[in-house]
């Protein structure tokens, strides 16, 4: 009784452990799911972090170009609009420009301008602020700005390649009483100068890369300017391939520790050429999500913490009611029907209570009812025996009889079964014939459509032979024009000749007038000797036609030639058609009569299948009638045996009803029902 109570005490630990698990879980998948959404709020605020910071280094690296290429602008126009420098330039006095431009240059090399130079309209350097000695130079074959100010009068800015290397420049048109008189250039460092102002902004590693750059041979780097020594981050071919066309690139290093972005550049005409890169810190945004991510950790175990606690208590609120219900259970069980359980639980444990309670009563009712049953069956069990008896004498002699019947079917049985056999191999000879008939009809059928469908296709094929015989009659009156039409031409060629031997007369005739004349006929002469070159010509046009007249009058005689053998030809097919077209008629005819003299044969056969099938069914109606006899006999010997094991097995079963009624009156004064 003691490790009964063990066990039923353990099943209740375990629904409350159960319990406890169960609320617990929940609570816990709701903690995950809450820290795995802040945790993905954490990434996403890094990422809008590092976009910010991407817009922040593109925005500053376009705005920073823009305004180098502004301050060149100021700077030119500063010394180039002066009415003084625009006198001495279109003087070519290069020693007073030097005077009225040097100190100006002087401050403006302070304030980042590295250049400061005049072209003449042919773009030859006249001036350089920023080296004096040199000067004369043309710069038309690598400076294309200048050419392009000084050919269409216009300035212009942007970055652009020299002899220094790439830098912004800024280039305008000078003009001195309305006429052009050169171009003023302006130039600013496009390298480290121009990083270190990037760096300002933004604290890293700047790099400006062109395309076309070739590593260095001592460094290994191909970079054009940098703020670094070495880059180690390698450029991937598929980035350069973006950048090409005009994409920003931005990724992150490996150990996610520094954001690099790739930002395309174009020159003055709106090429790219290059790119800018920028290795960013992100030790800010690392120490942020560390932060958050401890932050969350904490808050959550918080909650779990929390959870474990509620769940316990939701656990402990669920089961202690309960092991009281199973305390009366277990006395019930014991069967004391006595117990009333107490309803004064809420929720779920009352209704519990109160169940049990009623199944209690139920419980009761059904007992009382036992033992009206139990003298019921008793009276039952008597009777049944009685008739038992007279039954099973009456079934072994029924059993007797169905025997006797049995036997005399079984030969009938046989000597249908002999008959049947016989017929059905007369059928099924018949039935093999009509089969052969039918697919000799078949075949023959088919060869009847193949021939109509050869017939079909030789009228066609004469249709076709003659249209071919009617184009070549066309064709042969087509090339008797041609003929016509060449002999034409001939003619036209000796009138043609004719003028040109006239025209070459004409010609001499003139020139004999024109020595004649002397002096005076000098003109005439040189009509007289065009008018013999053209006679000349005109006659050597005639000797061409000539030859191609003769050329294509032979062409046409050999087509016509094999015009009329391709008629021959056309006419002999025509008639080999019509021979097979005759042959295939007589085919489908012959055919179609075998087929009628099968169609007679497959008839018969029908027919005498038909008398045969008729015998067979016959016979077998007898033979199904028999064996449904012996069958029936069987049957009935089969139920008669059946029904003397069913009266054994109700002899048996009526013994153990009988225990089972000893059983139920023990187990029912085992309850106890009233005090």
């Amino acid at each position: 009784m003691k490790g009964g109570k063990t066990k039923k005490y353990a099943r209740m630990r375990s629904i409350k452990y159960k319990l406890l698990a169960l609320v617990f879980g929940m609570l816990l998948i709701v903690v995950v799911i809450l820290t795995i959404n802040e945790l993905y709020g954490i990434n996403s605020m890094i990422h809008k972090i590092d976009g910010n910071k991407i817009n922040i280094i593109q925005s500053t690296i376009e705005k920073e170009m823009n305004n180098q290429i502004g301050q060149a602008k100021i700077a030119v126009h500063a010394v180039a609009d002066n009415p003084e420098v625009i006198e001495a330039f279109a003087n070519n006095d290069r020693n007073h420009l030097a005077q009225l431009v040097d100190p100006v240059f002087k401050k403006l090399f302070d304030c980042g301008i590295q250049q400061l130079q005049f072209h003449t309209p042919e773009s030859v350097s006249f001036y350089r602020a920023h080296k004096p000695e040199k000067y004369g130079d043309d710069l038309s074959e690598f400076r294309p700005t200048v050419v392009y100010v000084n050919k269409n009068r216009e300035e212009i800015g942007g970055i652009e390649s020299g002899v220094a290397g790439f830098g912004f420049r800024y280039v305008m048109p000078i003009e001195y009483k309305g006429e052009h008189i050169g171009s003023a250039e302006v130039g600013m460092n496009f390298g480290t100068n121009y990083l270190k102002v990037l760096q300002e902004t933004e604290n890293g590693k700047y790099y400006i890369y062109l395309f076309d750059n070739e590593p260095n041979e001592e460094t290994g780097q191909s970079f054009l300017a940098s703020t670094e020594e070495k880059d180690d981050y390698i450029n991937a071919e598929k980035d350069i391939s973006k950048l090409k066309e005009g994409q920003t690139v931005s990724y992150l290093s490996d150990n996610k520790k520094e954001l690099i972005l790739l930002v395309p550049f174009k020159d003055y005409a709106g090429e790219y050429k290059g790119y800018i890169k920028s290795i960013v810190s992100r030790n800010d945004e690392i120490t942020y999500k560390k932060a958050m991510v401890l932050k969350t950790g904490l808050v959550s175990s918080i909650c779990l913490i929390i959870n474990l606690f509620i769940a316990y208590e939701v656990s402990k609120s669920i089961t202690v009611p309960i092991l009281k219900i199973n305390k009366k259970a277990e006395i019930v069980a014991n069967g004391d029907l006595t117990v009333d359980i107490e309803e004064t639980y809420g929720g779920e444990a009352g209704m519990l209570a109160h169940g049990f309670n009623i199944l209690i009563g139920n419980i009761k009712e059904m007992i009382k009812s036992m033992g009206k049953v139990t003298n019921k069956l008793e009276d039952t069990v008597k009777s049944t025996l009685k008739v038992i008896d007279n039954t099973n004498r009456n079934a072994a002699s029924i059993s007797e009889s169905t025997k006797q019947v049995a036997e005399a079917n079984n030969d009938l049985a046989e000597n249908i079964t002999n008959i049947s056999s016989a017929t059905e191999e007369v059928n099924s000879c018949m039935g093999k014939l009509t089969g052969t008939i039918e697919q000799v009809n078949s075949a023959i059928n088919d060869s009847i459509q193949k021939t109509m469908g050869g017939h079909a296709s030789m009228i066609e094929l004469n249709e076709n032979i003659k249209n071919v015989h009617t184009e070549s009659e066309h064709m042969s009156e087509l090339i008797i024009q041609l003929i016509d039409d060449a002999k034409k031409i001939e003619d036209i060629t000796e009138i043609i000749a004719g003028i040109a031997k006239q025209t070459n007369l004409l010609s001499l005739n003139a020139s004999i007038e024109a020595a004649r004349s002397g002096e005076a006929g000098k003109g005439f002469a040189v009509v007289a000797d065009q008018i013999g070159l053209l006679a000349k010509a005109s006659n050597l046009q005639v000797i061409e036609i000539s030859k191609l007249v003769g050329a294509i009058t032979n062409n046409i005689a050999a087509i016509s030639n094999s015009s009329n053998e391709t008629t021959g030809l056309i006419q002999e097919q025509q008639k080999i058609g019509n021979d097979t077209s005759s042959h295939l008629n007589e085919i489908i005819k012959s055919s179609e009569n075998i087929a009628g003299l099968l169609k007679e044969m497959d008839y018969d056969a029908s027919n005498a299948v038909g008398q045969t099938k008729r015998v067979s069914t016959e016979v077998s109606q007898v033979a199904a009638l028999s064996q449904e006899n012996a069958a029936i006999t069987q049957e009935i010997a089969s139920a008669a045996e059946c029904l003397r094991e069913t009266i054994h097995e109700v002899e048996q079963s009526t013994d153990g009803l009988s225990e089972l009624i000893n059983l139920l009156t023990n187990e029912q004064q085992r309850f106890k029902i009233e005090e």
